[in-house]
């Protein structure tokens, strides 16, 4: 008897305990964070409320379709054409049947400049360090001038959040001859935030045509780049410097000549992006916000005559193009 008052007793316990957990449970309030956009808006917004109709591709989707660059990710999304225009232009995009020239492409509402021939190269942007993208369809020159009308592609950096250290390491290996690798970390300690990443994209070449030995259809590349963010919080301001840095070699082996030589082109394009970034928040309302940036873009596009029996390699001077840019955004 005294063991059966003792186990009633236990179990009386264990139910009274789990229905005081259970109504502290009931009587946390919990709520669902909308999702916010920044694209085309004067103050950071929710999805549902944006004045322009925003689709946002983000984390869990790149990681999903095992994209690196925004030339895998927008592959297949709808209204949305990718298509190459050779292997040195690059690839480019079109927004419901308009073409790439009135299309504009950002980092953090900071314009990507670099374009050939109308096209900003999708292959060159990669996706390190991207949380995730914003896309409007359609006219949005009133925020981003003239080149904007057929819509606006908007990537967005990430974040720091934690007073931690964190890092991850990313690869990426495909039957042809292809292998990417990169890594990230960032450092989070008061006020300040520091975030840098490197990586490198690599891509052997391919042919179809089995029993040709050295012309490719698709030539070799190689991409280097690397990340580098500072970011110091005020009360209600924070400052942030951000730079980006991307190398690509580009190689395509022409076909042997009954001279036994060939036509061998290489491409060599740099990119490099500097943004300061300030923002003051004055009221609920009302906030400040000024970005300055300085990038420059240069590509070096050469054409070798190669002898296929000595191996060497001489330069066709006539027939070297480049392309510089450098701009200044205020």
């Amino acid at each position: 008897m005294r063991h059966l008052i003792i186990s009633i007793v236990i179990i009386m316990s264990f139910f009274e305990q789990n229905y005081a957990q259970n109504r502290i449970n009931d009587s946390i309030k919990t709520e669902n964070l909308e999702e916010v956009v920044v694209t085309a808006q004067y103050v950071p917004q929710s999805i549902k409320k944006s004045v322009y109709n925003i689709r946002v591709i983000n984390t869990d989707e790149m990681k999903a379709l095992g994209a690196t660059n925004l030339r895998d990710l927008l592959y297949y999304e709808l209204n949305l054409e990718v298509f190459q225009e050779s292997s040195f232009a690059g690839t480019g995009i079109e927004i419901q049947g308009i073409s790439q020239e009135n299309i504009k492409i950002l980092i953090d509402g900071v314009p990507v400049v670099g374009r050939l021939n109308g096209t900003v190269d999708l292959n060159h942007i990669v996706l390190d360090n991207i949380e995730r993208v914003e896309i409007i369809e359609g006219p949005t020159s009133v925020y981003y001038g003239t080149d904007a009308m057929g819509g606006v592609i908007n990537l967005i950096t990430k974040k720091s959040k934690l007073e931690t250290i964190n890092s991850s390491f990313q690869t990426y290996v495909e039957t042809i001859n292809t292998f990417n690798i990169s890594g990230n970390a960032d450092f989070t300690k008061n006020n300040n935030s520091i975030n840098f990443g490197l990586g490198r994209n690599y891509f052997d070449g391919f042919e179809t045509d089995e029993n040709n030995s050295r012309k490719t259809d698709w030539g070799s590349r190689e991409q280097y780049f690397g990340n580098f963010s500072f970011q110091h919080r005020f009360n209600n301001s924070d400052l942030k410097y951000s730079a980006r840095y991307f190398t690509e070699e580009l190689i395509n082996l022409g076909e042997v000549t009954p001279l036994n030589n060939a036509l061998d082109f290489v491409s060599d394009t740099r990119r490099f992006e500097n943004v300061l970034r300030y923002n003051s928040q004055l009221s609920k309302y009302d906030f400040i916000e000024g970005i300055t940036s300085f990038s420059n873009y240069k590509r070096i596009k050469k054409t070798y005559l190669t002898d296929i029996n000595n191996d060497t390699q001489e330069l066709i001077k006539k027939q070297t193009d480049t392309t510089k840019n450098e701009t200044l955004f205020l």
